[in-house]
């Protein structure tokens, strides 16, 4: 399994997307993260309703 792991200068949106399709969509190939530099408290509420 390939740990991969997705860096946004938030961890708030486009991290969190990239993860969530990575899961969705390859979780049989690759172990997947998302991180930031700078993390906010809470995902961006765009985020939410992109994935949904």
């Amino acid at each position: 399994m390939v740990k991969m792991a997705f860096i946004c200068t938030h961890n708030s949106c486009r991290s969190q997307i990239a993860e969530a399709f990575a899961n969705a969509l390859a979780s049989d190939v690759f172990e997947s993260y998302s991180a930031g530099t700078m993390i906010k408290e809470r995902i961006n509420p765009d985020a939410c309703r992109l994935m949904k």
